[in-house]
C-alpha cells in the first residue's frame, strides 16, 4: 500500500508511525508541510497536497487531525487516517469532520464519545502506542540515577488574566469548582459547569474590559490547562519536600524554582534517546495527566512503560481497564497517596522492578505501532491483513 505521510509539525509520535508502515511492508513517503497559521484555509499548502497526492496514494496520514487535509483528501477521494495525540482537540469548529473519506482515530474513548454524542460519526476510538524496538536500544544504568522523576511541562494558563476579570460572584464560583476539582481524580466534571450563562457572564466581562472575546473551547482549554498547572505545582512541591524529585522540562517558570528549592531540575529531553534514559534511570516515573483527558492514556505513561520504567499515574479510566493495578502498573488518586507510594517503591526495588518487567511486556504485546496502525488499517479496509 502507498501512504502519503503528511508532516503538518514537529511530532513525537510520526516518526514511529513511519518506521512502524514500512515493517509492515507499505510505501510511505514523507512530506513536509510546515505548518499552516489557519488549519481550515491554507490556498498555497492546500495546491501542494493536491499535486503530490492525486493519483498516487492509497491513504494520506497525518498525526492530529488537520481540517484542509480532509478536504483535499476527500476531494481526491482518498481515504485520509488521522491519529490524534493531542485531548482536546485544539479546533475552532466541527467543520470537515464528517467526510466520507475521514477516519479520526482519538486516543481518549471520554472524547471519541462526545463526538460521537454530536453526531460526528467519522470520529473513533484508538489508544496510542509506544516503540519499545526503539526504547530497547537504549542501555538502561546498573543502578538508578534518580528516586522520583516528571517529565513534562508547567503549564501557563491564561485564566488568572480571565478570571481577575470577572465579579466577585463568578470569582467564587470558579475558585469553587477548582477547588473542587483539584480534589477529584479520574473523574473530569469542570468543563461541564461551563453552561450558556456561565460563558456569557465570562464573555461579557472580558469584551467590557477590552480584553476580547472567548469561545466555549478557549475558556474550557484556559480552565483545563490552570487546572494542570495546579495539579504539577502542588504535586512537585509536596514530593520535593519528602524524596528526592527531579522534573525534567523547558518551561519551569523562575518563581517556582525559588518556592521549590528542594526540586532538582533538568533541561528538556531528546524524545528518542535521553527521555528512555531517563525513564530507565529512575526508580519511581509519575505521570500526571491533563485532566482534560478524560479517559484515555496518555503518551507519556505508555513510554515509561515501553522503556521498562516503572509507572505510577493518576487515576484513568482505560489505564485501569488495560492494565492491573499493583501488578503492571501503580495509581494514585491525590497527592498525598502519590507521595506515600513514592516513598513505598522507592525502598521496594524487587516489587518495583516486577511491576515495572509487567508493564513492558503488557505495552510490547498490547500497544504497539505495528498492531494500532493495523488496526487502523483494518478499519479503513475491512479484511485487511487477513
Amino acid at each position: 500500500m502507498k501512504i502519503l505521510i503528511c508532516e503538518m509539525f514537529e511530532s513525537y509520535t510520526q516518526e514511529s508511525s513511519r518506521r512502524a508502515l514500512i515493517r509492515m511492508g507499505h510505501d510511505v513517503t514523507v512530506k513536509k508541510y510546515y505548518t499552516p497559521k489557519d488549519y481550515y484555509k491554507d490556498d498555497d499548502l492546500s495546491d501542494k497536497l493536491y499535486s503530490n497526492a492525486a493519483g498516487r496514494y492509497d491513504i494520506v496520514f497525518t498525526v492530529n487531525f488537520w481540517p484542509l487535509v480532509a478536504r483535499a483528501a476527500h476531494e481526491l477521494s482518498i481515504p485520509y487516517v488521522s491519529w490524534v495525540y493531542d485531548s482536546p482537540m485544539n479546533l475552532k469548529s466541527d467543520d470537515d469532520m464528517e467526510y466520507d473519506t475521514n477516519f479520526i482515530f482519538l486516543f481518549d474513548r471520554g472524547e471519541c464519545d462526545a463526538y460521537n454524542k454530536r453526531g460526528i460519526s467519522r470520529v473513533f476510538h484508538m489508544p496510542l502506542a509506544t516503540d519499545t524496538n526503539l526504547w530497547d536500544r537504549v542501555i538502561a544504568p546498573s543502578e538508578p540515577e534518580y528516586d522520583v522523576s516528571y517529565m513534562g511541562n508547567i503549564y501557563e494558563s491564561t485564566f488568572p488574566q480571565i478570571h481577575a476579570r470577572l465579579d466577585k460572584n463568578a470569582q467564587g464560583f470558579w475558585n469553587g469548582v477548582i477547588k473542587s476539582q483539584l480534589k477529584i481524580f479520574g473523574y473530569y466534571f469542570a468543563d461541564e459547569l461551563i453552561t450558556d450563562e456561565r460563558l456569557e457572564q465570562v464573555r461579557n466581562a472580558l469584551i467590557k474590559s477590552g480584553a476580547g472575546d472567548i469561545t466555549r473551547r478557549q475558556f474550557a482549554y484556559s480552565l483545563g490547562s490552570y487546572l494542570a498547572y495546579q495539579d504539577r505545582v502542588m504535586l512537585l512541591g509536596v514530593l520535593s519536600k519528602r524524596v528526592a524529585t527531579t522534573f525534567a522540562t523547558f518551561d519551569m517558570p523562575e518563581r517556582l524554582r525559588e518556592v521549590m528549592p528542594d526540586l532538582n531540575i533538568l533541561p528538556s529531553l531528546e524524545y528518542e534517546t535521553q527521555m528512555p534514559a531517563f525513564f530507565k534511570s529512575t526508580k519511581v516515573n509519575i505521570n500526571s495527566s491533563l485532566r482534560m483527558i478524560r479517559t484515555g492514556i496518555p503518551l507519556r505513561a505508555l513510554d515509561i512503560m515501553g522503556a521498562g520504567g516503572f509507572l505510577l499515574s493518576d487515576v484513568k479510566e482505560e489505564l485501569m481497564e488495560y492494565f492491573v493495578h499493583g501488578e503492571e502498573i501503580e495509581i494514585y488518586d491525590s497527592v498525598e497517596t502519590a507521595t506515600e507510594k513514592c516513598l513505598y517503591y522507592v525502598n521496594k526495588d524487587d516489587k518495583r522492578k516486577s511491576i515495572a518487567k509487567a508493564g513492558y511486556e503488557k505495552v510490547k504485546k498490547a500497544f504497539s505501532y505495528e498492531g494500532q496502525l493495523g488496526k487502523m488499517l483494518e478499519k479503513v479496509f475491512p479484511g485487511y491483513g487477513r
